[in-house]
C-alpha cells in the first residue's frame, strides 16, 4: 500500500492511495511534479519549490498559513502559496486543485479572479505557472520555479536583462563588459578591471545602484541605446546609510549597446522576447527607460522578425533595421508558445505604464503639480510616481515632493522638488546635497555641465 506524506501545522497525515482511487493519484502526481514533497528526515520545506513572480517569492502550504486552526486538506484541495519581497511579507493566493489534477484560483484578489485557470508548463529549461482568465483564455501573469535565494535572482535577472552586452563611450572605442561571475566591468574606469556589490537599500533589498570599489556608486538603468549611469551618493543626513539620492555634482554616464545577440539568437534589441518567458517584473528590466516607448519596440519587435508588415508609424522604424524584410499582413500563425505569451505579458505591463502615467487626483493644486513633475523628461522611466511628504506652512511654504520610481516593495528616490503656490505656482528642485533650491533652468544647466 503506497503512503503519502504531508506535513501540516497539526499533525503529519498519511492517506492511502489505493483507498482513494484513480482521482487522489492524479492530485498526488500533480502535487509531486509542482509543488514538491516534504523530507521529514530533515528540514520539513527542504522538498518544496519555490515560485516568483519576479519580485516576491511564493512558497506553498497544504493548510491555511493565517488560519491555525484550520483542519488540515489531507485530500490536498487547496494549495496556499504564499510569501514575500525582501522588504515584507503578506503576498499570496489559493489555488483550488480538482481531482483530475487541474488548478484554478479558488478566490478573489487584486490580481486573479476566482475560477481563472493555472497551468504548469516547462518551457526549454524554465519550469512555469502561467495564469490565465478563466473567460477570456488571456494571459494574466508568468511565475517561474526558482532554486536559491530572491537576493541572488534579483542580481541575476539585472546582469541577464540590463548589464548583459558589450558597450563603449561615445567618442571612445574601449569596449565595456560586465561580468556577472565576479560582479566586476572592465573598462569602464580604465582598460582594467572594477569590481562592485549592489547596494541594498535599507539594509536588505539589493536596488540598482553598484557601488564600485573605486568609492563611485552609479544607478545603472537599461535605455533603447544601451545603458545609462546616474551618480549617486548618499544625503548628508543619512548617517545610517539607508538610501541614495542623485549626485548633481557629477555627469551622468552614457554607454551605447555594441551588440545584444549571442550567436544563434533572434535578431532586433530584444532577442529574448522570442526565447524565454518573462515574468513583468524581467519585462521592466528588459525595456529601460522610457519603457512606454521601449515596450512598444520590443512587442512589436516579435511580429517584426517573421516580417509583419506596419501599416503604422512604427514601420518606419523597424524600415531602417538590416534585418527586417516586411512580408506579410498576418504572421500571427508563426509565433511560438512563448512569443504569444511575451506578447500578453508585454501589453500588461504597458498598461500598468499608461495607468501609473495618468493621475486623477480631486485636489487641483495637487493634480496640478503631480501631472507637471510626471511630465518632466527627467520622469520618463518606468514606474514614475511622486509622493508628497509635507504641505506649506509658516517656516516651509512649499509642498515637499519626493520623485522616483514606486516599486512593489518599495520608493526608490530619484529627485525632491519645492513647489510654491502662493504668490505665483512655481516648481523648483531641492538638492538634498547641497540643501539649496534651484530652477528648473538652472537645474538642468548644472546636469550638462
Amino acid at each position: 500500500m503506497k503512503k503519502i506524506v504531508f506535513l501540516t501545522a497539526a499533525a503529519v497525515i498519511m492517506i492511502s492511495a489505493a483507498a482513494q482511487g484513480q482521482n487522489l493519484a492524479a492530485k498526488e502526481q500533480t502535487i509531486l511534479n509542482i509543488f514538491g514533497r516534504l523530507n521529514l528526515e530533515t528540514d520539513p520545506y527542504d522538498n518544496l519549490y519555490y515560485w516568483t513572480d519576479g519580485e516576491a517569492f511564493y512558497r506553498p502550504f497544504f493548510t491555511d498559513p493565517h488560519n491555525f486552526d484550520a483542519k488540515p486538506l489531507a485530500t490536498g484541495n487547496i494549495i496556499y502559496l504564499y510569501g514575500g519581497s525582501l522588504h515584507e511579507g503578506g503576498f499570496g493566493i489559493d489555488v483550488q486543485l480538482a481531482s483530475d489534477g487541474k488548478m484554478t484560483i479558488a478566490r478573489d484578489d487584486y490580481r486573479f479572479s476566482k475560477g481563472d485557470r493555472v497551468v504548469h508548463r516547462i518551457i526549454g529549461n524554465e519550469t512555469h505557472l502561467i495564469f490565465s482568465d478563466a473567460r477570456t483564455g488571456a494571459v494574466k501573469d508568468v511565475w517561474k520555479k526558482f532554486d536559491g535565494k530572491l537576493h541572488d535572482l534579483y542580481i541575476a535577472n539585472f546582469f541577464k536583462y540590463v548589464l548583459t552586452g558589450k558597450f563603449n563611450r561615445e567618442g571612445s572605442s574601449q569596449t565595456i563588459t560586465f561580468n556577472a561571475q565576479k560582479s566586476s566591468v572592465t573598462g569602464l574606469f580604465s582598460a582594467g578591471e572594477t569590481s562592485f556589490t549592489f547596494f541594498k537599500e535599507y539594509g536588505d533589498t539589493p536596488v540598482p545602484i553598484l557601488r564600485f570599489n573605486n568609492g563611485g556608486a552609479y544607478r545603472a538603468a537599461r535605455s533603447f541605446e544601451g545603458l545609462i549611469l546616474t551618480p549617486m551618493t548618499f544625503p548628508e543626513d543619512d548617517d545610517d546609510e539607508v538610501c541614495m539620492v542623485q549626485d548633481e555634482s557629477k555627469p551622468l554616464i552614457f554607454l551605447k549597446r555594441l551588440d545584444e545577440s549571442a550567436p544563434g539568437m533572434p535578431p532586433g534589441v530584444y532577442p529574448l522576447a522570442s526565447v524565454r518567458l518573462m515574468t513583468d517584473a524581467e519585462i521592466y528590466l528588459y525595456a529601460g527607460d522610457p519603457a512606454n516607448a521601449n515596450l512598444r519596440i520590443m512587442r512589436n519587435e516579435i511580429f517584426a522578425r517573421y516580417g509583419y508588415q506596419f501599416n503604422t508609424e512604427i514601420g518606419s522604424y523597424f524600415a531602417d533595421q538590416e534585418w527586417y524584410s516586411p512580408q506579410s499582413s498576418d504572421v500571427t500563425g508563426k509565433l511560438t508558445e512563448i512569443e504569444r505569451i511575451n506578447i500578453a505579458m508585454i501589453l500588461k505591463v504597458e498598461e500598468k505604464v499608461k495607468l501609473a502615467s495618468y493621475v486623477e487626483i480631486s485636489d487641483p493644486v495637487e493634480r496640478q503639480y503631480t501631472n507637471d513633475i510626471l511630465a518632466f523628461p527627467e520622469m520618463q522611466f518606468s514606474r514614475a510616481a511622486i509622493m508628497t511628504i509635507g504641505v506649506p506652512s509658516d517656516t516651509e511654504p512649499y509642498y515637499t515632493i519626493k520623485a522616483g520610481s514606486n516599486m512593489e516593495d518599495r520608493f526608490v528616490t530619484n529627485y525632491w522638488f519645492h513647489v510654491y503656490v502662493d504668490p505665483v505656482y512655481a516648481i523648483k528642485v531641492y538638492d538634498v546635497v547641497s540643501d539649496r533650491e534651484l530652477s528648473l533652468e538652472e537645474w538642468r544647466k548644472e546636469k550638462e555641465k
